[in-house]
């Protein structure tokens, strides 16, 4: 259990981050991110430069050079060893691309051609997924995959959630079932959830799919960059890609896309086909048509600001973040007489707690809607993300290195008057 410390800011909540409205309280970094004035000042000094003289950028290849440098700054936060400063030493197995959803319908579609190619596996085999996969790759994902003529098969994540292994058992009996018929050749898993929030046991996921023999996995880790420390050799996936600008502190939009080797490299294409198609995944990636790139240049200035953070603070942001939200849950579900419905060791810097049950709550998590949540924003300047699992309500509560704890305190009082 976790020590009631109520963990407050190291500094004004707006020192970094001025261009927040004051007027509302944010506990839903978790949907979209902020980026500090530090990295914007340099983002908009990229996008100057580009913009002063787009032709110098390209056709002298100083864009896909200042790409290709910021990916090996991305490489090496990710556990893989390159020396960013060796021109020489090419970055091989990291690739900028918009964002999560732009990353799964690449693979997507790399599976997909596979199944067109070899229609013999399509008639056998299933692609495996989890039963709250983000609705909005979801919905992408399936469309490329379903009209290859896959079939999909899905792993219901218990919620309420009493203990991670949990998942795991379910992972198993999938594909124990799966394999009396033919198996599963492809899978992508969450490393944590949207919603409900979960951090899913990712090394052991992995093992077990390679155990049933699955032929290539993908991990989506949306929220991790920046959340938890990761190190793509040890997780062991095929495939890995991480929105930036969620909590690793990038402009809007950037993520990153790891590809495990050369080989997948060369035969994975960006679902756009531009100028380099036919290169690999990361050479068609730094172009796929004109675009503002400097979210991906900056890059490297979010995590730096990640690093200057954690040495000024004896504490990673990520960690930082997972003590605060414990310790709002424990409070509000205390405040609430509710429950946290899952164990501590499954959050990051969001964790999942159960509304009061005379609360009515019909919301769709990550769906615009006039229930609690805009209740929530326009009565009280809260926004806070609210769903409905089940016969009950729940908040997804976000917590980042510019909240403090009197901020849930806010949403623990409008709730309670509600």
């Amino acid at each position: 259990m976790f020590r009631k410390t109520k963990i407050h800011c190291f500094k004004s909540r707006f020192d970094d981050f001025p261009h927040l409205n004051k007027k509302y309280t944010y506990l839903n970094n978790g949907s979209f991110g902020h980026c500090p004035k530090q990295v914007l000042s340099i983002q908009n000094e990229l996008r100057m430069k580009w913009i002063s003289y787009p032709d110098r950028e390209y056709f002298s290849n100083t864009l896909r050079d200042d790409m290709m440098k910021a990916q090996k700054k991305v490489a090496n936060e990710i556990g893989i060893d390159i020396n960013i400063e060796d021109e020489n030493q090419e970055n091989d197995l990291v690739c900028f691309v918009e964002n999560s959803t732009v990353a799964a319908s690449i693979i997507a579609q790399r599976w997909a051609l596979e199944g067109y190619n070899k229609p013999n596996i399509v008639t056998k085999k299933s692609v495996l997924i989890l039963s709250y996969m983000y609705v909005g790759i979801a919905i992408g994902f399936k469309a490329i995959i379903e009209k290859a003529g896959f079939r999909i098969v899905e792993v219901k994540i218990p919620f309420p959630l009493k203990n991670s292994n949990d998942i795991l058992t379910n992972l198993e009996d999938i594909l124990k079932s799966e394999k009396k018929k033919a198996g599963v050749i492809y899978a992508l898993v969450d490393h944590t959830i949207s919603q409900p929030s979960i951090l899913i046991p990712i090394k052991e996921t992995i093992f077990l799919l390679r155990k049933y023999g699955v032929s290539e996995i993908a991990v989506d880790g949306a929220h991790a960059i920046g959340s938890l420390k990761l190190d793509m050799k040890a997780i062991g996936a095929d495939f890995y890609f991480s929105n930036i600008h969620k909590w690793g502190f990038a402009p809007h939009t950037s993520a990153f896309l790891y590809i495990s080797n050369k080989e997948l490299i060369k035969t994975t294409n960006h679902i756009i086909p531009s100028w380099q198609y036919g290169k690999g995944i990361v050479e068609e990636s730094w172009w796929p048509g004109t675009r503002d790139n400097s979210a991906h240049l900056a890059v490297p200035s979010a995590l730096d600001y990640i690093k200057n953070w954690t040495k000024s603070h004896g504490i990673t942001p990520g960690e930082y973040n997972r003590k605060g939200v414990i310790e709002a849950a424990i409070a509000l579900s205390e405040a609430w007489e509710t429950e946290i419905p899952q164990p501590f060791d499954t959050c990051t810097g969001m964790i999942m707690v159960q509304l009061p049950k005379h609360l009515i709550v019909k919301e769709v998590p990550g769906v615009a809607s006039q229930g609690l949540r805009s209740i929530l924003r326009e009565r009280y300047n809260i926004e806070a993300a609210i769903g409905a699992f089940g016969n009950f309500g729940y908040v997804r509560l976000s917590h980042a290195v510019y909240n403090n704890f009197e901020d849930f305190m806010k949403l623990r009082d409008a709730i309670l008057e509600l």
